[in-house]
């Protein structure tokens, strides 16, 4: 037998083998594409429900201090409950968000909420009972002790609530469309 011959027979032989190794790899390509794919789409999904259950919260939290829409609807009890409800829910979900969303997320709310007020004090929520906008006190259910939940010295300007605003809804809509 020529060294030719046993070549073509080498090649005859290896030739199922190297078909068969690719058809592995591309197999194993795609399953891994598929896996990932499958992930990606249940991260989205898992980001739409945080999304649906925290957006009507910092929509709350907007309004009110932005003196808008349903703002006359609750009073500032309800809306540091509202701000501990968002705040348990984004820090259970923050390996799933985007850091830049749970950034922006820590920006608007300090800039609405004086924290860390001593051990067992709430959040005081900066912003006026009265001014231009409306006067709070006046508000159905108002009860004089609420005032001590109000930190009217370190409001924010109005633009500036709204600019946080657009910025934490921005992050979280980037985060959801961009994996």
């Amino acid at each position: 037998m020529t060294t030719f011959e046993i070549a073509k027979l080498l090649v005859s032989a290896l030739t199922p083998l190297i078909v068969a190794g690719f058809g592995w790899r591309i197999s194993t390509t795609l399953k891994n594409l598929e896996q990932k794919q499958w992930s990606n789409r249940k991260l989205i999904e898992k980001r739409i429900e945080v999304y649906d259950k925290v957006s009507p919260l910092l929509n709350r939290l907007f309004c009110y201090f932005h003196w808008i829409g349903d703002w006359k609807e609750y009073t500032p009890v309800e809306i540091i409950k509202a701000k501990r409800s968002l705040d348990h829910t984004i820090y259970i979900y923050k390996y799933l968000l985007e850091p830049d969303f749970f950034e922006a997320y820590l920006k608007f709310t300090r800039g609405l909420f004086s924290m860390y007020n001593g051990a067992g004090e709430d959040a005081r929520l900066r912003t006026a009972i009265r001014n231009e906008e409306g006067d709070r006190a006046k508000l159905d259910g108002w009860e004089r002790s609420f005032e001590a939940c109000f930190d009217p010295d370190n409001a924010l300007p109005l633009k500036e609530i709204a600019r946080l605003y657009e910025d934490v809804m921005n992050a979280q809509k980037k985060g959801i469309f961009s994996s």
